[in-house]
């Protein structure tokens, strides 16, 4: 038999967001510029590349 939970209601409400998480969410969420370097598809390309060219036949 399974036993149900129920959410425990304290009455208190949660904090406002403070204006420097606010920002810094802001920021966050910002599209960054691309990079090929950190771009995670081409890194894991670049890597088999590497593994086929040092690879004696």
């Amino acid at each position: 038999m399974k036993i149900k939970l129920k959410p425990v209601v304290t009455g208190k409400k949660p904090e406002p967001i403070s204006e420097k998480y606010k920002e810094a969410i802001r920021k966050h969420a910002e599209p960054r510029p691309y990079n090929p370097e950190t771009d995670p598809v081409l890194r894991e390309f670049r890597r088999k590349l590497n593994s086929y060219r040092y690879r004696s036949y």
